[in-house]
């Protein structure tokens, strides 16, 4: 097989051959990324000489000189990285792949996007009765009831359900170990929509027969037709479908589930990762602004109280 020469090469062919850039808008958006880097090595620079202080100079170049946010820098290095070790993968280069180990530059705490509980149900309803899905409608709703990675949810086998115990498991097997390699248990709660579906499809079915991944081709398939449904019935709040973990989330710390609890069942790996859906909530602010309000009431309550009484003991006999 022929070997590619330049760095754009090895980015035209990831562009035609990787299914996660062929489709959608990802391919789109690396080659906007990548673009900042042409701007400082060019489109023909040998991938050959791409080693640590080329990558560390791009750093800098884009850090010093141009107008770049950090984040965006981190996704054009990023960019590169997918590139090199998609085409080193596939036999198309031939060169030792540089370090890319601390190049990220910091960036500042985002805000955690998520839909309502509302929102998941106008969703569900939609791919249920705009688009005919069934299937979809399924999976919007077990994604948002149980906070399970998008990943987790195609890896769910008939096995994984307990339903003497009214018990997920998610991960544990010998053939998959999820996030942080600790298997986790979801309740399965009887007033749940979640029960009715995960019974529907596993029963009568063989205990290694998967509940969600034989309705899609892969993981792209799944989150383009969750697109098709928000562009269609959300149009303003048009989200991937991996914020309904975050609608999980926050949902959870909205009922003042206590944070430890929150984070075991949501298998994050740091209680960090779960106090950015506490900030994320506004309730928490609403509450202690309506506790606030109630207390100028009260004030105002009593001034005009004492008002009135005063203005009647003034008045002449």
């Amino acid at each position: 097989m022929k070997k590619l020469k330049t760095l754009k090469e090895c980015v035209n062919y990831t562009l035609r051959n990787k299914h996660a850039w062929i489709h959608g808008e990802v391919g789109k958006r690396q080659q906007q990324n990548l673009a900042h880097v042409y701007d400082c090595i060019g489109t023909t620079f040998p991938v050959s000489k791409l080693d640590r202080p080329i990558l560390e100079k791009i750093v800098t170049y884009l850090d010093k000189d141009t107008e770049l946010q950090n984040g965006t820098i981190n996704m054009a290095i990023g960019a590169i990285r997918t590139v090199l070790n998609y085409c080193d993968r596939c036999g198309v280069i031939d060169i030792r792949i540089p370090s890319f180990r601390e190049l990220s530059l910091p960036v500042g705490e985002t805000q955690v996007i998520v839909y309502t509980a509302e929102q998941v149900h106008i969703l569900a309803n939609s791919a249920l009765n705009d688009f005919n899905n069934q299937n979809l409608a399924d999976a919007i709703l077990t994604y948002a009831w149980t906070g399970m990675r998008v990943t987790e949810l195609l890896k769910l086998k008939v096995k994984d359900i307990d339903l003497h115990n009214h018990n997920l498991r998610i991960g544990g097997r010998k053939d998959w170990q999820n996030k942080n390699k600790r298997a986790i248990t979801v309740p399965i709660i009887d007033n749940s929509p979640v029960k009715k579906i995960l019974i529907k499809r596993s029963i009568n079915k063989p205990n290694d027969a998967y509940l969600f991944a034989d309705d899609w081709g892969s993981y792209y398939m799944l989150t383009r037709a969750f697109s098709k449904v928000a562009a269609y019935a959300l149009p303003d709040f048009n989200y991937p479908l991996k914020y309904l973990r975050h609608t999980f989330c926050t949902t959870l710390i909205e009922q003042n589930v206590p944070l430890e609890v929150v984070r075991d069942i949501c298998n994050h790996s740091d209680i960090k990762v779960t106090q950015r859906y506490a900030r994320a909530t506004n309730k928490a602010k609403r509450d202690a602004l309506q506790a606030l309000a109630k207390a100028h009431q009260a004030a105002e309550n009593a001034v005009n109280s004492w008002v009135q009484t005063t203005n009647t003991q003034l008045q002449p006999v």
